[in-house]
Protein backbone atom coordinates (compact mmCIF):
# COMPACT_ATOMS: atom_id res chain seq x y z
CA UNK A 1 0.00 0.00 0.00
CA UNK A 2 1.24 3.46 -0.76
CA UNK A 3 1.06 6.33 1.70
CA UNK A 4 -2.26 7.69 0.38
CA UNK A 5 -3.96 4.31 0.83
CA UNK A 6 -2.60 4.13 4.36
CA UNK A 7 -3.92 7.64 5.04
CA UNK A 8 -7.37 6.58 3.80
CA UNK A 9 -7.23 3.49 6.02
CA UNK A 10 -6.39 5.59 9.07
CA UNK A 11 -8.99 8.27 8.32
CA UNK A 12 -11.69 5.62 7.80
CA UNK A 13 -11.29 4.61 11.45
CA UNK A 14 -11.88 8.13 12.80
CA UNK A 15 -15.10 9.97 13.67
CA UNK A 16 -16.38 13.32 12.38
CA UNK A 17 -13.84 13.47 9.56
CA UNK A 18 -13.80 16.27 7.05
CA UNK A 19 -11.39 16.95 4.25
CA UNK A 20 -9.58 20.28 4.62
CA UNK A 21 -7.29 20.08 1.60
CA UNK A 22 -5.33 17.81 -0.68
CA UNK A 23 -4.45 14.79 1.52
CA UNK A 24 -5.38 16.81 4.64
CA UNK A 25 -8.12 15.99 7.13
CA UNK A 26 -9.54 17.16 10.43
CA UNK A 27 -11.26 14.71 12.78
CA UNK A 28 -12.17 14.05 16.40
CA UNK A 29 -9.16 12.80 18.35
CA UNK A 30 -9.73 9.15 19.31
CA UNK A 31 -7.13 9.23 22.12
CA UNK A 32 -9.37 11.28 24.41
CA UNK A 33 -13.08 12.09 24.57
CA UNK A 34 -13.16 15.30 22.63
CA UNK A 35 -16.36 17.07 21.62
CA UNK A 36 -14.83 18.83 18.65
CA UNK A 37 -12.73 17.90 15.65
CA UNK A 38 -9.28 19.17 16.57
CA UNK A 39 -7.05 16.41 15.19
CA UNK A 40 -5.21 17.49 12.03
CA UNK A 41 -3.96 14.70 9.75
CA UNK A 42 -1.84 15.03 6.62
CA UNK A 43 0.93 13.37 4.63
CA UNK A 44 4.38 14.61 5.61
CA UNK A 45 6.39 16.87 3.37
CA UNK A 46 8.64 14.04 2.17
CA UNK A 47 5.66 11.77 1.58
CA UNK A 48 7.06 9.03 3.75
CA UNK A 49 4.78 9.31 6.80
CA UNK A 50 1.44 10.50 8.08
CA UNK A 51 1.56 13.45 10.45
CA UNK A 52 -1.13 14.04 13.07
CA UNK A 53 -1.46 16.85 15.57
CA UNK A 54 -4.01 16.95 18.37
CA UNK A 55 -4.85 20.62 18.89
CA UNK A 56 -6.65 20.20 22.24
CA UNK A 57 -4.56 17.92 24.46
CA UNK A 58 -1.47 17.40 22.29
CA UNK A 59 -1.91 13.62 22.36
CA UNK A 60 1.06 11.64 21.09
CA UNK A 61 0.75 10.04 17.64
CA UNK A 62 1.44 6.64 19.20
CA UNK A 63 -1.59 7.02 21.49
CA UNK A 64 -3.77 8.27 18.64
CA UNK A 65 -2.82 5.40 16.33
CA UNK A 66 -3.17 2.79 19.08
CA UNK A 67 -6.66 4.02 19.96
CA UNK A 68 -7.89 3.09 16.45
CA UNK A 69 -6.20 -0.31 16.50
CA UNK A 70 -3.17 0.42 14.32
CA UNK A 71 0.56 0.83 14.87
CA UNK A 72 2.87 3.56 13.64
CA UNK A 73 4.32 1.03 11.18
CA UNK A 74 0.86 0.80 9.59
CA UNK A 75 1.13 4.47 8.66
CA UNK A 76 4.37 4.20 6.69
CA UNK A 77 4.60 3.09 3.06
CA UNK A 78 5.51 -0.55 2.45
CA UNK A 79 8.35 0.48 0.14
CA UNK A 80 10.72 2.82 2.04
CA UNK A 81 11.90 4.34 -1.24
CA UNK A 82 8.45 5.27 -2.47
CA UNK A 83 7.52 8.89 -2.39
CA UNK A 84 4.42 10.97 -3.08
CA UNK A 85 6.32 12.84 -5.77
CA UNK A 86 7.89 9.68 -7.23
CA UNK A 87 10.90 7.52 -6.46
CA UNK A 88 12.91 8.78 -3.50
CA UNK A 89 16.62 8.25 -3.96
CA UNK A 90 18.87 7.48 -1.04
CA UNK A 91 21.81 9.73 -0.26
CA UNK A 92 24.47 7.63 -2.03
CA UNK A 93 22.40 6.86 -5.10
CA UNK A 94 24.23 7.16 -8.40
CA UNK A 95 22.24 7.63 -11.59
CA UNK A 96 22.69 5.57 -14.75
CA UNK A 97 26.39 6.44 -14.73
CA UNK A 98 27.16 2.99 -13.31
CA UNK A 99 26.34 1.29 -16.59
CA UNK A 100 28.46 3.82 -18.44
CA UNK A 101 31.41 3.39 -16.03
CA UNK A 102 31.29 -0.40 -16.33
CA UNK A 103 31.09 -0.33 -20.13
CA UNK A 104 33.97 2.15 -20.44
CA UNK A 105 35.99 0.27 -17.82
CA UNK A 106 35.69 -2.96 -19.79
CA UNK A 107 37.44 -1.29 -22.73
CA UNK A 108 40.40 -0.10 -20.64
CA UNK A 109 43.38 -2.25 -19.72
CA UNK A 110 43.88 -2.61 -15.96
CA UNK A 111 47.22 -0.76 -15.97
CA UNK A 112 45.55 2.37 -17.43
CA UNK A 113 43.45 2.92 -14.28
CA UNK A 114 44.73 5.02 -11.42
CA UNK A 115 43.77 3.84 -7.92
CA UNK A 116 40.78 6.20 -7.53
CA UNK A 117 39.31 5.32 -10.94
CA UNK A 118 39.80 1.60 -10.30
CA UNK A 119 37.86 1.89 -7.01
CA UNK A 120 35.07 3.78 -8.80
CA UNK A 121 34.97 1.07 -11.45
CA UNK A 122 34.80 -1.70 -8.83
CA UNK A 123 32.01 0.10 -6.93
CA UNK A 124 30.07 0.60 -10.17
CA UNK A 125 30.45 -3.10 -11.01
CA UNK A 126 29.07 -4.06 -7.57
CA UNK A 127 26.07 -1.73 -7.87
CA UNK A 128 25.32 -2.82 -11.42
CA UNK A 129 25.62 -6.49 -10.46
CA UNK A 130 23.08 -5.92 -7.68
CA UNK A 131 20.77 -4.02 -10.02
CA UNK A 132 20.99 -6.64 -12.78
CA UNK A 133 21.04 -9.55 -10.31
CA UNK A 134 23.93 -11.12 -12.20
CA UNK A 135 27.61 -10.47 -12.83
CA UNK A 136 27.72 -7.07 -14.54
CA UNK A 137 31.09 -7.71 -16.20
CA UNK A 138 29.84 -10.83 -17.93
CA UNK A 139 26.53 -9.19 -18.80
CA UNK A 140 28.11 -6.18 -20.50
CA UNK A 141 30.75 -8.31 -22.29
CA UNK A 142 27.91 -10.27 -23.92
CA UNK A 143 25.65 -7.22 -24.51
CA UNK A 144 27.90 -4.68 -26.13
CA UNK A 145 26.67 -1.36 -27.43
CA UNK A 146 27.25 -0.07 -30.90
CA UNK A 147 29.60 2.87 -31.24
CA UNK A 148 28.98 3.19 -34.97
CA UNK A 149 25.80 5.22 -34.68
Amino acid sequence: MDIREKLELFVSRLEYVRKTGNDKYRARCPAHNSNSAKLDIKIGQNGDRIIMICRTRECSPIDIVASVGLTTHDLRPDDPHSHVRGFRRHRNWVPDDDEFIVRIGLDQPRDKFNKKDWEKFQDAVKRESRRLQCNALEFYKENTWSRKS
